[in-house]
């Protein structure tokens, strides 16, 4: 059960732009690309954030360095503030609400202690109930080391997190130390994304005594398709035996809310035979996840479900030490098309299945975990 919302800061609580300020300062775009490419590059800012030396001494050192942009160097330094600019549009709502709710805010950032400026000017983060920083423990995302750290410093568990940064290697950082991540580009997708993973659900291995619950979803959900005129499944697919089959094999997987099944997945690990011959190119080779038989009771729709399914498919498939994941639909099942690309999945190329004597063509998907 979710209990902690953790958020990073620069991207996140506070917009930023260094581009546009090294450019006003240095009189053009390409003036300001330069800067941030040579004078104080990534890396340079990554060392200041690590926290091993104070900001100044970084400063002084690309100022011998670089002579001839010490000015620059300098104002960098004192007008540091000027480069983050607003909070994004409803992040403070956000996180009103979700204290209301009784939620934990906490806060994981890379930064030097040029933060406490930062903090200075913008009061939203006033709001968090406590953070790590970067400079604090010498250790930067997506490093695993930082994660744990900030999991012992406040005494959670992964699993109780939910890590919200603007950096997708950040959130892949976190995945891989069993923390929920979501990548943050505005408030309103984050709300969507976020508000299935605070339901009261439970994501477990399907039993047998399941089987006549997941069967009417499934087929519902077949039956649905037919009257919307999809093509994807039919009143005779999936059959019942491969339920009773992903059920015998623990390849079944039921989303419960509030203890009642609403939705269904099975997750292999042993590869997907007509997968083999792709009309495409995969991005890996070697093992993978599958995902097959995804189905939401049709009075829970709209809620998300979907969406939570494929996220603790993710999670499953990472314990298991799967490189990717992959899965297949139809051209015309339009939802799960728009599900599987806003989820980061890639389109591979066609594969083919033997339907009733029939070769259909599915839409083949990756995505690296």
């Amino acid at each position: 059960m979710i209990t902690t919302i953790v958020f990073d800061f620069g991207g996140v609580l506070v917009e930023y732009n260094f581009r546009r300020f090294f450019s006003d300062i240095l009189g053009s775009e390409e003036q300001g690309e330069f800067f941030l490419d040579n004078v104080f590059p990534a890396n340079v800012n990554a060392d200041m954030d690590r926290g091993e030396h104070e900001p100044r001494y970084f400063i002084e050192q690309q100022q011998r360095l670089w002579p001839d942009y010490r000015q620059a160097l300098d104002v960098f330094f004192t007008r540091y503030t000027d480069i983050f600019t607003r909070e994004p549009e409803g992040m403070r709502q956000l996180m009103l609400d979700l204290k209301a709710r009784g939620y934990r805010l906490l806060g994981l950032s890379n930064w030097s202690s040029k933060v406490y400026e930062v903090m200075e000017k913008f009061d939203i983060f006033n709001l968090l109930d406590g953070y790590l920083l970067s400079k604090d423990v010498h250790q930067l995302k997506p490093e695993p080391e930082i994660y744990h750290s900030f999991l012992q410093h406040f005494g959670v568990s992964p699993e109780e997190c939910v890590f919200i940064d603007d950096k997708m290697e950040n959130i892949v950082g976190a995945h891989r130390v069993g923390m929920y991540g979501i990548t943050f580009t505005h408030t309103d997708r984050l709300r969507h994304e976020l508000e299935p993973l605070l339901l009261p659900y439970t994501f477990a291995p399907a039993q047998p005594d399941d089987e006549e619950t997941i069967w009417h979803i499934v087929h519902s959900a077949a039956l649905d398709m037919v009257a919307r005129g999809r093509h994807q499944w039919d009143d005779g697919y999936p059959p019942r035996t491969s339920i009773l089959s992903d059920i015998s094999q623990g390849h079944g997987y039921v989303l419960r809310l509030d203890g009642n099944i609403v939705g269904y997945t099975a997750v292999t690990f042993s590869g997907e035979p007509s997968y083999d011959q792709l009309d495409g190119q995969w991005l890996t080779h070697g093992p993978y996840a599958t995902i097959h038989r995804t189905a939401i009771d049709l009075a829970h729709r709209g809620q998300g479900l979907a969406r939570l399914l494929f996220v603790e498919a993710e999670r499953l498939s990472r314990q298991h030490a799967m490189p990717s994941i992959r899965i297949d639909t139809n051209y015309d099942n339009t939802e799960m098309l728009h599900l599987v690309d806003s989820l980061g999945f890639k389109r591979c190329g066609l594969c083919y299945y033997d339907h009733a004597g029939q070769m259909v063509e599915r839409i083949a998907f990756e995505k690296v975990l």
